[in-house]
């Protein structure tokens, strides 16, 4: 049983490999890379405004931003919200 899924992943495999075979030999000999007149980056008041632009929200906008890297880098890694856990598991919710 352990030889063939050997020889069934090695088939597998090498049907992956070859079937990007084409996909490589498609872009051909063709090293030209000079940027074109859409390559160019646009002038800056063309681009679209941002949130970050608004000086309204901007410390809403940087709060926000340092309370959710807290959260995700430093609190929910260390479990302490285990609790929550068996709340997604009640029969209730």
């Amino acid at each position: 049983m352990k030889a063939l899924t050997a020889r069934l992943l090695t088939v597998v495999a090498s049907a992956a490999v070859l079937g990007l075979v084409p996909t490589a030999l498609a872009h051909g000999d063709n090293m030209n890379m000079e940027k074109g007149e859409a390559d160019k980056p646009l002038p800056e008041d063309q681009y679209p405004p941002t949130y970050f632009a608004l000086d309204d929200h901007q410390a809403a906008i940087y709060g926000h931003i340092g309370l959710m890297v807290l959260a995700w880098v430093f609190i929910l890694p260390t479990g302490k919200f285990e609790g929550l856990v068996p709340c997604s598991k009640s029969r209730l919710s």
